[in-house]
């Protein structure tokens, strides 16, 4: 394929700095377009109505369940961290300080009141924190009809959220898993987007979740119309309460949907991240909602990942064989390299943890620009699908022709260390299209956040960028070919670039106003 470049002004959307970006087509790149509605397979909606008709409670009933269960968990946070509680419990004090309404002289006032006092402003923190929208509880999902009404409420976006994300393995030739760990399975969402996006390819599925009423749900869904008797959906599907406790167990490809929340502090996560990794193999899929907090989960667990993989474990280094030194000035960065240079070729590097890249959706595995986005209102890489309403009253759907749209965060990293001589490719954070043009937001390898203006007078790439979706991979690489004042006015032939630029910030504030 011939290259095709074009040289565009642009501005970075965190340093405000103007420049000439180069766009140019590469080998590695292609265009390949995002489902916005994954179809929910026909076999899961059949084996959703038998499981369904098998409860004890009317469908008019259930529903009602699901729709309430589905608002709940549209609004569902993260449980607030000891600094947000103490936070909190700073800001009561404060108040009750101000209102002469301070701590009390056990002294004076004796125990009872005392303890009164302090159950008092416990009280108030708890009532200011659920305000705050940190009103975080363990699901409750231990009966079977709870079962029904959260696969009602959550099979159809589960299952278009996955397969979307499971569609960007259309960047990696001949990516087949033969071996899926779904941790915290649920309804089996996840297994029916595999089965959907790999077909037969899949050898043998896992399907890890603490609650027997939802594995044995999820079952019911995958016999169809059957009965229990009946065979699943695959002829290998393992259910278990738990991970396999043996380490060599590792599986192609391992997700993990709407998992994180439900682990009350940042310790338990990470170690749960850390246990997924240690059973990966190649890839590791993590899903979670839009909101900041879910957002910034999976940030920590991006970098906590990478950050194991690039640490040495001096307690591993013979220094006596090992050729090189080492320095306590330089960082874990720069010693990994070091190391690395000096180390044997044909042994690993005694790193805390395996090597960890990002495969999507960053092209890089730097710190997120979007955190430098700071009067923002959305400050999360987010994205949306839609997927089709589920109805069991038989009433017709509130959405719009029977669509509802979900918006999510994830992250897929791989095994290994990235590729220095493949282009990742940038990602399309935001677009909007103009009289004859695009005006674009694209996340970089290199260059951070760059704003640019791409017209029909640029034929080939126009037609590469027409069609895109947010959250698409763009086909051709953005760099900063040289740098201009910040007096220059950026123009793309007649169009005004600072302009068109303000257009799309403004439309992003008022469409992601969370």
């Amino acid at each position: 394929m011939l290259s095709t470049a074009a040289r565009v002004t642009g501005i970075n959307a965190v340093t405000k700095a103007k420049g000439i970006l180069k766009l140019e087509t590469s080998p590695d790149l292609r265009k390949i377009k995002m489902p916005r509605q994954p179809q929910l397979p026909k076999a899961a909606m059949e084996g959703l109505k038998f499981a369904l008709s098998t409860c004890s409670r009317p469908p008019k009933q259930l529903q009602y369940e699901a729709d309430v269960m589905c608002e709940k968990l549209a609004n569902r946070r993260f449980p607030a961290s000891s600094d947000v509680i103490k936070g909190a419990r700073r800001e009561i004090l404060k108040k009750m300080d101000e209102k002469g309404l301070g701590p009390l002289d056990e002294a004076v006032y004796g125990q009872k009141i005392n303890k009164a006092h302090t159950q008092y402003v416990n009280a108030k923190v708890g009532k200011l924190l659920r305000q705050s929208s940190y009103n975080w509880k363990p699901l409750d999902l231990e009966s079977r009809e709870k079962a029904a009404a959260y696969a009602l409420a959550t099979l159809s976006p589960s299952f278009s959220e996955i397969y979307r994300v499971l569609c960007e393995f259309d960047h990696v030739k001949d990516f087949k898993p033969h071996s899926v760990l779904d941790f915290g399975s649920g309804i089996g969402a996840a297994f029916w987007a595999c089965n959907e996006k790999f077909k037969d390819n899949v050898d043998e599925y896992t399907l890890v979740d603490t609650s027997e009423n939802m594995s044995r749900f999820s079952m019911d869904i995958m016999r169809k119309n059957e009965g229990a008797t009946g065979k699943l959906a695959h002829q290998n599907v393992n259910f278990r309460r738990s991970l396999v406790p043996s380490l060599e167990t590792k599986y192609d490809l391992v997700i993990a949907h709407r998992v994180l929340i439900e682990y009350v502090s940042r310790e338990s996560r990470l170690e749960l991240i850390e246990s997924l990794w240690k059973r990966t193999k190649r890839y590791l899929v993590l899903i979670e909602s839009h909101f900041e907090d879910n957002f910034k989960a999976i940030l920590d667990a991006r970098d906590y990942l990478i950050r194991e993989g690039q640490d040495i474990n001096f307690d591993k280094v013979d220094f006596n064989q090992f050729g090189g030194k080492t320095d306590s000035k330089l960082s874990s960065y720069e010693n990994y390299h070091h190391f690395k240079a000096n180390w044997p070729k044909d042994k690993p590097l005694p790193t805390f943890g395996d090597p960890a890249t990002v495969f999507a959706p960053c092209p890089h595995d730097l710190e997120c620009p979007k955190l430098g986005l700071l009067n923002a209102r959305k400050q999360t890489c987010s994205f949306n699908v839609k997927y089709q309403d589920i109805r069991a009253d038989g009433k017709a759907s509130k959405k719009r022709n029977g669509t509802g749209s979900t918006s999510f965060s994830y992250m897929i990293l791989e095994k290994g260390e990235r590729q220095t001589n493949v282009d990742s490719g940038p990602r399309l954070l935001n677009y909007c299209k103009g009289n004859g043009h695009f005006t674009c937001q694209g996340c970089t390898a290199f260059n951070g956040i760059q704003h640019y203006v791409i017209s029909k007078k640029n034929k080939s790439l126009f037609e590469q960028t027409k069609g895109l979706n947010v959250g698409d991979k763009i086909p051709y690489n953005i760099s900063v070919e040289k740098g201009l004042s910040d007096d220059t006015e950026l123009f793309e032939g007649a169009i005004n670039v600072q302009a068109e630029i303000d257009k799309l910030v403004k439309i992003n504030d008022t469409e992601h106003n969370y």
